[in-house]
């Protein structure tokens, strides 16, 4: 796409081009993009010929090229910009995300507001249920704040549920965190979560490569995802029902060559149905960020990713644990261990199928369980 970018002025052009391109009808990143293929740069697509033009978008946007309107917008844009204290990463301009770039139709204009440097650190996304269970939201936080301890930042979409709760964890532990929108960072969607969003800004990095102004609609928010992606090490996906928005990310993450982690629910819960069919797909199973530091091969940060943690974790459920603390390595019968742990019959077998499905335990030849050989999953 072109050679990197670093002079002010030029990135000055770069932008206002981009954003000339972004404004026309029909002209989306795809056509941006081929557009720069074509010509060498948005400035050289804006100055061909209008029929070479139209070959590539159309003649309503050829038409719409050179009006002093559009002109004017990008004007009111940029003073908008300005007035937000924004930053503005264009594609070919140093410091756009590597990864983000490589994708098959990057942003060509990202806007950010917070802690720049965050983007040069190692990170891990953690996305998930909107409607997210009080489970979900424990392991999304935990999860988060773990990997806040060892340096690693937390990217998320800033929605209600699991990708509110990773944020909120990642700050909570001192960590650094990034909020994707899927609208201009002047609208912060959801309402709700705007303390969170002013929170963020003075502690983390806010990006969104939607104008200011943009409200957030229903087909921003798949945009939205591969942003999350591309500014990412690896993804975990915690609580996704079959047909799942978070499962976006994972299709945007895979075409990235990302490694893509899930996290098991119960299996009379649908909000974990996508993360059981992406387990059983082949993502990583995940209970801990130990297994995560072991896909990315990261052993920095003082943690030891072939460690045992010695119990299951406490966002596994407090059934979970007293049941796998009747456990022997022989096994035992399951109605025997439920007695032992004081559970119902229904208790114990959701219980048994998460630790199940977590790789704490094995189950044997008739109904009996016992403790894995490690204690935890390996992957």
């Amino acid at each position: 796409m072109g050679r990197l970018l670093k002079g002010r002025r030029e990135v000055e052009w770069r932008t206002r081009a981009f954003l000339r391109l972004r404004l026309l009808p029909g002209v989306g990143d795809l056509t941006v993009k081929r557009l720069v293929e074509e010509f060498g740069s948005p400035q050289d697509a804006l100055a061909a010929a209008r029929t070479d033009f139209a070959q590539w978008t159309s003649r309503a946007a050829a038409a719409e090229r050179d009006r002093a309107d559009v002109h004017q917008r990008v004007d009111e844009i940029m003073r908008r910009v300005a007035e937000l204290k924004l930053t503005t990463l264009v594609l070919g301009q140093e410091g756009y995300p590597k990864l983000l770039r490589e994708h098959f139709v990057p942003p060509p204009v990202l806007f950010l507001k917070g802690d720049l440097k965050l983007l040069e650190r190692r990170s891990v996304a953690i996305v998930g249920a909107r409607r997210a269970s009080g489970y979900g939201r424990r392991v999304a936080a935990a999860l988060a704040a773990d990997l806040a301890a060892r340096d690693v930042v937390v990217v998320s979409g800033m929605a209600r549920g699991v990708d509110a709760a990773a944020h909120r964890g990642c700050l909570d532990a001192d960590g650094g965190t990034i909020a994707v929108l899927g609208s201009g960072l002047d609208v912060p969607y959801p309402a709700s979560n705007r303390g969170l969003f002013r929170e963020i800004v003075r502690k983390g990095l806010v990006v969104s490569e939607f104008l200011p102004g943009e409200g957030a609609l229903p087909h921003h928010f798949p945009r939205r995802n591969r942003v999350i992606a591309g500014l990412s090490g690896g993804v975990v996906v915690v609580e996704a029902a079959a047909k799942s928005g978070a499962l976006h990310t994972v299709r945007h993450a895979t075409s990235l060559g990302l490694e893509v982690f899930a996290l098991p629910g119960s299996v009379e819960d649908g909000r974990s149905a996508g993360c059981h069919d992406l387990i059983r797909d082949g993502s990583k199973l995940v209970t801990d960020v130990a297994h995560i530091f072991k896909e990315l091969r990261w052993s920095e940060g003082g943690i030891d990713v072939t460690e045992d943690p010695g119990e299951p974790p406490a966002y596994l459920g407090a059934d979970a644990r007293l049941l796998w603390q009747e456990m022997e390595m022989g096994g035992s019968h399951l109605d025997d261990l439920i007695a032992r742990a004081g559970l119902t019959s229904a208790r114990g077998l959701a219980a048994a199928s998460m630790l199940e499905l977590s790789g704490w335990v094995v189950q044997e030849a008739g109904r009996r369980f016992a403790r894995s050989a490690r204690g935890t999953f390996d992957a």
